[in-house]
């Protein structure tokens, strides 16, 4: 969820400076996590579905048609999750650590709350007034957002843009979540929807959320 902290920052620097033209990179060296003597299954899995990357987008005022941001939202969850995603420093490296308890614990924090994220962010409660920017960070994560318990009813092609990102580029951590915005956005001509949710979620554990409306 790195990259929501640049954009609040290229945020904050558009509100102070009208006429600013911000450019926010994220970049991620995830391969300096691999650890090949580990042995638990969950050091493994962050092993196995990260990789390296960057991603880059340009923020200002904007003109009729672009894109705009609503206020990036975070909301954190117990103190007892706080280990559920972790990189820790060890005499071998770094360790990233992800826990089989991440996507039900995901799953618990998003189903009461949702609707209410859609209407803080985008003004509606629907979960087929939008399209949906999911951070790709493994097959359990996306498939929270495909429960039946949930009531979103969201298909497989509602969240193509984020299955689309893991099968291609793996999770790339923080600058993976801007490859399934573009990818949101490119199709909206086809979907007919103008307006995007994005939600990640990172060590903490927190879930950050914003809004793209199409500016009129």
């Amino acid at each position: 969820y790195g990259f929501f902290s640049v954009l609040f920052v290229a945020q904050a620097i558009c509100a102070v400076e009208p006429d600013a033209v911000v450019l926010a990179t994220c970049t991620e060296v995830c391969s300096v996590h691999i650890n090949k003597h580990s042995k638990d299954r969950s050091e493994i899995l962050g092993n196995i579905i990260f990789g390296d990357g960057a991603t880059s987008a340009i923020l200002s005022a904007g003109k009729k048609g672009d894109w705009q941001m609503s206020p990036i939202r975070m909301v954190t969850a117990p103190p007892s999750t706080r280990d559920y995603v972790s990189v820790k420093l060890t005499d071998q490296g770094y360790l990233l650590y992800l826990s089989k308890f991440l996507a039900p614990c995901l799953h618990t924090a998003v189903k009461p709350m949702w609707r209410d994220m859609l209407k803080d962010s985008l003004g509606v409660k629907d979960s087929h007034d939008c399209d949906w920017a999911v951070h790709p960070g493994g097959k359990a994560v996306i498939n929270v957002f495909h429960s039946e318990d949930l009531d979103m009813n969201l298909s497989k092609d509602n969240l193509e843009p984020s299955w689309e990102s893991l099968r291609h580029h793996g999770n790339l951590a923080a600058p993976s979540i801007l490859l399934v915005v573009k990818a949101c956005l490119e199709r909206t001509a086809q979907t007919e929807k103008d307006k995007v949710f994005v939600i990640g979620f990172g060590p903490g554990m927190v879930i950050k959320y914003y809004g793209l409306t199409r500016k009129e």
